[in-house]
């Protein structure tokens, strides 16, 4: 009597699942796009149950990404670096205080004298009538000690020697006599009756150099000499009123090693507290990522024609321009002043209109290589002017002028030399229009898109209070209308973030992403249109206890358009939504110099072990025929690690009938080879070749297979020689070409399947029970065994581990009928994986007690 006891089969085909790994084995073998977005569904649910995601879900997500074209976590690599500090150097920050009355008005007529709103200079009678009432108010003023009254200038030789710039010295002329005179009177060089003090300066190099006395307190006088002894015997300039109000200033090339006295004096018989301040005149440059401004004539012209100049045009015959930028822009321009057809002088003036989405300060950062006036005004002629900073009287030092705060509207920012002369070259200032939301939002950083910077919320704090976690907020510029994306894909760091896209800063949500880079971690908004305009994008920790590094990538979201005839599809780079409307399928970051717009035939789902896919239409490649019945015959090498089971290979037939064809396959080495006569259909793809050929895809499977690991690999057309079957090339391989020597063959090898099959335990008599199975390959067969019905595989089984050839297979055992006998199979047909076991045993002892 035989009887059939129940057993485990297990199938081992040199696959190892590691035994950490949590990923769900229902993911095995799907297509890497569905397989990601079927973990990052389990990755969304288990956060949304306040359960920890398993982080094998997140690594097997970062393994798949690769193989997924155009994944949303993909980044430029040439985005401009964002710098911190925007290229401005540290500088202060200027807010508006409380004047006094007295003050108020000395301000007011300090402004007036150096030409108010106006681009052009302030008639002679004008400005003498305004001098005098300015110092009539200044000696109204309560005088104080001086600041550092022990280092002021001397009030004879020798000097007062400058050491180091920028220099600046505080005293006083009060009680101090006039013991200098400039050594040349004419032009703007004359005598007077004031008291005086004296200095010198030796310029370390010969350039341009700004001496000035804004913040004196009375109307002061100075000039340069040079050559003989203290206090020199040549004149080579003078100033009046050339700074702020009725303080002077002198700005002019000096020489390196030349000693220079400059003479603080005052106007007739003026005296009081001065400010003696000496630059050193730089050289700015504009930035990548500057807005540049737009382009200027220095000419007698220019007042009329000025391309930026606001309503000063009208005023002059013109008509109004301006010039339209973003806040958090930063503006590259130039400023100069010059002459008009009548003679007098003008300052340049540009105007830059913006719009505020809501109430807003303003933070006006500039850097100039001049002294310069501010203004905010509306932005429609005539203008109301709506906030003032007088003068600005440093060269090359960075400040930040913070204004009140402007309800949503459009405004325009005025930026003009401090003086009407002296400047006679083109002389560069960088600005940005920066925002201080009145909501008491918080801005971190400014971007101008495109871009890329690296920045961290560790330490930032929770200013914007969109999650319970610290926070960074940038002020975003976006260029043009378009489709963009907000990325931190491209940064190694792992923590949980959220980010936040508004047009309004802690305002409604445009657009926000958790984890779109894939598994737990970082965030990218894709693809998200928009209008040219100010943005604010906020990064996040997913709950208060996240915060860590990230880089910020900024950019327009383009990629490849396929569209139009298939088998010769067009490419345009744009954004999805363009294509849409040309009926074409879109690839994120993906070029058309790329070959995007044709589909690489792919080996298939097998066990692929060697792989040279075909080439593309847009790609060098060609196809060679090959038929028996023309004699020629071409052969690739092939090395593998497993026996071959099947074969995909690629080729034009010409003037076939599309009936299945018939090939000879031949494996060799040299000593042995593997031959087949196959027949099969060939797949078509839908892309032309050459204007005319479509190349098709063949599958074979081999039996038995072929257990030549290394060799070369002849395909060739059998019968119909009407039918002229080329072989495709790849652009893909070794360069080991065995026959054609200038080419690599299209062709992929997959292992064939290691299986166990048929599987019986059969009861012969008391004592005597034999295994039986079948396996299509020959390997190492690993049995596994116990009696115990409660033990758990592997854990508490005993093993034999044997060759065994393909085909049937037997194996006696010492069981009894009544022995709870449990076995288990596996198969390994790894090459080589017999060398050194023992052969099969006779008989397997299970070790049991026999049972009548």
């Amino acid at each position: 009597m035989k009887r059939l006891l129940t057993v485990v089969l297990l199938l081992w085909c040199c696959m190892t699942i590691a035994a950490t790994s949590q990923v769900p084995l229902s993911l095995v073998g799907k297509a890497p796009a569905i397989e990601i977005a079927e973990l990052e569904d389990m990755i969304a649910k288990a956060k949304a149950n306040g359960q920890t995601p398993d982080p094998a879900w997140t690594t097997r997500i970062r393994e798949l990404i690769p193989l997924v074209k155009g994944h949303a976590s993909k980044v430029p690599a040439d985005l401009p670096v964002i710098q911190a500090d925007r290229g401005f150097a540290p500088g202060a920050v200027i807010r508006q205080v409380e004047l006094t009355r007295l003050e108020q008005q000395i301000k007011e007529l300090e402004f007036q004298i150096d030409g108010g709103f106006s681009s052009v200079e302030p008639d002679e009678i004008t400005r003498l009538n305004l001098k005098d009432q300015l110092n009539d108010l200044y000696s109204q003023r309560v005088v104080r000690d001086p600041a550092n009254p022990l280092d002021q200038g001397n009030d004879t030789c020798p000097a007062t020697p400058i050491n180091g710039l920028p220099y600046t010295d505080t005293g006083t002329t009060s009680g101090r006599a006039n013991n200098f005179s400039p050594a040349q009177i004419g032009g703007a060089c004359f005598n007077n009756n004031a008291p005086d003090v004296i200095y010198s300066f030796v310029p370390p190099y010969t350039q341009s150099y700004t001496i000035t006395t804004d913040g004196s307190s009375y109307d002061t006088y100075i000039y340069i000499q040079r050559f003989g002894t203290c206090p020199g015997d040549s004149t080579l300039e003078c100033n009046d009123d050339g700074g702020i109000g009725v303080n002077s200033l002198i700005t002019r090339t000096l020489t390196a090693g030349v000693t220079y006295h400059i003479i603080v004096d005052g106007y007739a018989s003026s005296s009081g507290n001065y400010v003696l301040n000496v630059f050193d005149n730089c050289n700015i440059e504009c930035q990548p990522g500057d807005i540049q401004e737009c382009f200027e004539v220095r000419d007698s012209t220019h007042l009329q024609n000025n391309c930026n100049g606001g309503c000063e045009n009208p005023l002059f015959g013109g008509v109004e321009s301006w010039q339209d930028i973003q806040p958090c822009q930063t503006v590259c321009g130039r400023l100069f002043t010059g002459v008009r057809p009548n003679g007098g002088n003008y300052r340049d003036v540009d105007t830059y209109r913006f719009t505020l989405t809501e109430a807003c300060s303003l933070a006006i950062t500039l850097n100039s290589e001049v002294g310069y006036t501010l203004t905010v005004t509306t932005a429609s002629c005539p203008w109301s002017f709506l906030w003032t900073y007088t003068s600005y009287p440093y060269p090359c030092s960075t400040a930040t002028h913070v204004t009140p705060c402007f309800q949503p509207g459009t405004y325009s920012v005025m930026v003009r030399p401090n003086t009407f002369t002296g400047i006679n070259d083109f002389r560069t200032y960088r600005m940005q229009v920066g925002l201080i939301p009145c909501s008491g939002c918080q801005i971190d950083a400014f971007i101008q898109a495109p871009g890329s910077g690296a920045w961290h919320t560790c330490g930032a704090g929770n200013d914007n209070n969109l999650r319970p976690s610290e926070d960074y907020t940038f002020c975003v510029n976006i260029p043009q209308s378009g489709e963009w994306t907000f990325s931190t894909c491209n940064d190694d760091s792992i923590w949980d973030s959220y980010i936040y896209l508004s047009n309004q800063c802690n305002g409604s949500v445009i657009a926000e992403d958790d984890d779109a880079c894939g598994g737990i971690g970082l965030s990218v908004i894709n693809c998200v249109e928009l209008q040219a305009g100010t943005y604010y994008l906020t990064v996040e920790g997913w709950s208060s206890s996240r915060c860590g590094p990230f880089v910020l990538n900024v950019f327009e979201c383009v990629g490849s358009c396929c569209y139009g005839n298939p088998g010769n599809p067009s490419c345009a780079y744009i954004g999805p939504n363009a294509c849409d409307s040309l009926g074409g399928s879109w690839t994120n970051l993906e070029p058309c110099s790329t070959g995007a717009c044709y589909t690489r035939p792919e080996c298939g789902e097998g066990e692929i072990i060697f792989s040279q896919l075909p080439f593309l239409p847009n790609e060098a490649g060609t196809g060679l025929l090959s038929h028996v019945d023309y004699g020629t015959l071409y052969s690739d090498n092939y090395s593998v690690n497993s026996v071959v089971g099947s074969v995909h290979f690629w080729g034009f037939p010409v003037f076939c009938n599309g009936a299945p064809e018939t090939f000879l396959l031949t494996f060799g080495n040299g000593t042995d080879t593997c031959q087949y006569t196959v027949t099969a259909t060939g797949a078509q793809f839908p892309q032309l070749y050459f204007g005319s050929y479509l190349v098709s895809q063949y599958e074979v499977e081999i039996s038995p297979p072929c257990e030549l690991l290394s060799g070369n690999l002849t395909i060739q057309k059998l019968g119909d020689p009407s039918c002229l079957w080329y072989w495709a090339t790849s652009p893909f391989g070794d360069n080991i070409r065995p026959v054609a020597p200038n080419y690599e063959f299209a062709f992929c090898l997959d292992q064939a399947p290691c299986e166990i099959d048929s599987l019986t335990y059969i009861w012969n008599s008391p004592g005597i029970a034999t295994l039986r199975w079948y396996q299509n390959l020959p390997g190492v067969v690993t049995i596994w065994y116990t009696t115990d019905p409660n033990a758990i595989y592997p854990a508490g089984y005993s093993f034999v581990t044997n060759p065994y050839p393909a085909g049937n297979n037997s194996l006696a055992t010492n069981a009894n009928l009544a022995d709870n006998v449990r076995v288990v199979l596996t198969l390994n047909c790894t090459p080589n994986s017999a060398a050194a076991l023992p052969p099969p045993p006779k008989v397997l002892n299970l070790s049991v007690d026999s049972q009548e």
